[in-house]
């Protein structure tokens, strides 16, 4: 909705800046008064150089969304309010129709709730978009995923499995395992030659190894370096994390997932366990796959990320 505001506007040639705030699709309650705290939270970051505001509302719920935005805005700000009418009933005779009454009187009882019993945790709203806004940004990945591989120009997939294909499973997404990782780097390590599922072997060396903490359980993975990347690209700073779980083969693919990840400017890194995929061998046998080192079995669940294909 904030998108096609935009657009909108931009069709009605409004020449100023456009700026959006907007609250996650996991904000399921309260999303006026969500929308207030989001917008107080891009202010700090856009510094307009100015605190008062006009809120441009519609309809009955004008008074109520002018109350959310003050309480939001319990900082002296001065909030004006401009209201237009809702065309969907006429406002003189609202009680004339069953939809004017109905919404007339709902915003009536709702005012007044909100004004005598809504005292919200400012910080806990904050808390839930910030997560909200990852959780979209995660879904919107999968989906794009899921496009890429019902595409019959890019799918991994073969003919059969691409006409039943109907979208990747996934864990639902899970805060927790997204953490941040001690690197200890360790690029003196020979190169070697990785084996895979066929006979090719590209060149790898260990980068160094991750430590980190899931549910009070210390644990470390080896991260690697494609040198053969490397050597045609040398600005190239990915690196390769496959790992292996406990939930290998019930739950998630038996030859165990991959993590992408880019090298730190510092020795730490945030290592996104929901981000974890599927080697394309997954998928289909023709694909060469490299092999989850011995070093890098977890001796626990990751409940994250991509699930086994059917």
């Amino acid at each position: 909705m904030a998108e096609a505001s935009v657009e909108s506007m931009k069709r009605l040639f409004f020449k100023d800046t456009i700026y959006t705030a907007t609250i996650p699709n996991t904000v399921l309650r309260d999303r006026t008064y969500g929308t207030a705290v989001a917008l107080k939270m891009e202010l700090e970051k856009w510094n307009l150089g100015y605190n008062d505001f006009d809120l441009y509302t519609m309809g009955a719920h004008a008074r109520r969304s002018h109350l959310m935005y003050r309480k939001a805005f319990s900082d002296g700000r001065q909030i004006g309010l401009i209201t237009d009418t809702d065309p969907s009933f006429d406002a003189k005779s609202w009680y004339k129709t069953s939809r004017g009454f109905r919404i007339v009187f709902s915003e009536l009882i709702s005012y007044f709730y909100s004004a005598l019993f809504f005292h919200p945790d400012i910080e806990h709203y904050k808390a839930n978009i910030i997560n909200g806004r990852y959780v979209d940004q995660l879904v919107g990945k999968r989906y794009e995923k899921d496009r890429y591989f019902a595409d019959s120009l890019t799918s991994p997939l073969n003919k059969n499995d691409l006409q039943r294909f109907r979208g990747l499973k996934y864990f639902p997404p899970n805060e927790k395992y997204k953490l941040s990782a001690h690197l200890e780097q360790d690029t003196l390590s020979e190169v070697f030659s990785m084996p895979t599922t066929t006979e090719r072997q590209p060149r790898y060396r260990k980068y160094g190894t991750l430590h980190f903490e899931i549910d009070g359980q210390q644990l470390q993975l080896s991260i690697f370096q494609n040198m053969d990347q490397l050597e045609k690209d040398p600005t190239y700073n990915a690196l390769f994390l496959p790992f292996k779980d406990l939930t290998n083969k019930d739950l998630t693919y038996g030859g165990g997932r991959y993590l992408d990840l880019e090298i730190p400017h510092a020795d730490s890194l945030v290592v996104d366990f929901n981000l974890c995929y599927n080697p394309y061998c997954a998928y289909d046998e023709r694909w060469s796959c490299p092999l989850t080192p011995l070093e890098n079995y977890l001796e626990m669940p990751i409940f994250a990320g991509e699930k086994k294909y059917p």
